[in-house]
């Protein structure tokens, strides 16, 4: 039997780092695609702030004074086979108030959006609408960003969904001119009657920030009819004034300030314990 010097098999130098290289590169490839989706991932459910239940000032007032609110998390509805641009997360609903209040998410670099200018966010108008016909125009909201997602925050309120069995937000683009009836860019479901549901119960920073102002924006939209007429409900309502003007109406401005310490909260609903989303991010 012959015999073969172990050193004479060996690949030469240059090959065996060369393969080292190849092979290290692919671990730290690996090692940070993981960690990128898993960042990723976690940005998609929202950021700190779109994850808390908001206190607009109604909400704050009654939990000051210990009156009860029944807070519900909500089951979302986002169908992935569609082309979407704007996915909805986070829904709360409190009964006390007839409020909704959701997470909207979007990619800045959306095809579309960006070639028009509205990547960062500026210009979108929001709807919502049943499916008995009745359209709510006022709403408050805050924004956020993170990576390439842009976030809003939405609350409306006095919400009547006694005879209703679907809510809907639609999207509108707002380029300075009118806003017509059918003319959304995208539409995400709120709520089903028969939707899941489940018991919401404040975290420890969602009670902090009941005793400070939220730094709610307010909004107001004036629809006029146009584009697809067909889908134009019979009644159109603003939870409180509605607006004459044909024109599209923003208004923004923070809400008012208290500073009165917050009083234990009494819950209505029990159950249902959630962590601290906050301790994540």
């Amino acid at each position: 039997m012959g015999y073969e010097d172990p050193e004479e098999l060996r690949a030469p130098l240059a090959l065996r780092i060369f393969g080292k290289v190849i092979k290290w590169a692919f671990i730290v490839f690996v090692v940070l695609m993981i960690g990128w989706l898993t960042v990723r991932g976690v940005y998609q459910n929202g950021t700190r702030r779109m994850k808390r239940y908001l206190f607009t000032e109604e909400a704050r007032e009654r939990y000051q004074n210990g009156e009860s609110l029944t807070i519900y998390k909500l089951t979302d509805f986002n169908d992935n086979s569609l082309d979407r641009i704007f996915y909805i997360g986070n829904i709360r609903y409190t009964e006390e108030l007839g409020q909704f209040q959701f997470m909207l998410r979007f990619n800045k670099n959306s095809v579309g959006l960006k070639e028009d200018g509205l990547g960062e966010g500026n210009g979108f108008l929001f709807v919502l609408e049943d499916d008995v016909g009745n359209r709510y125009t006022e709403y408050q909201y805050i924004t956020d960003s993170a990576l390439m997602y842009r976030y809003y925050r939405i609350v409306f309120s006095h919400i009547d969904v006694s005879a209703a069995t679907k809510l809907t937000v639609s999207v509108y683009r707002d380029t300075g001119g009118e806003v017509k009836a059918g003319s959304e860019i995208d539409r995400c479901t709120v709520w089903y009657s028969d939707g899941a549901r489940a018991p919401h119960k404040l975290s420890g920073s969602e009670k902090k920030a009941a005793k400070s102002d939220a730094g709610l924006l307010s909004a107001s939209v004036t629809l006029t009819r146009g584009g697809d007429e067909s889908r134009e409900p019979e009644e159109t309502r603003a939870p409180d004034d509605e607006t004459e003007t044909g024109e599209t109406e923003i208004n923004e401005t923070a809400a008012d300030e208290t500073g009165a310490a917050g009083t234990e909260f009494s819950e209505a609903a029990t159950g249902g314990v959630e962590a601290d989303e906050d301790d994540i991010f």
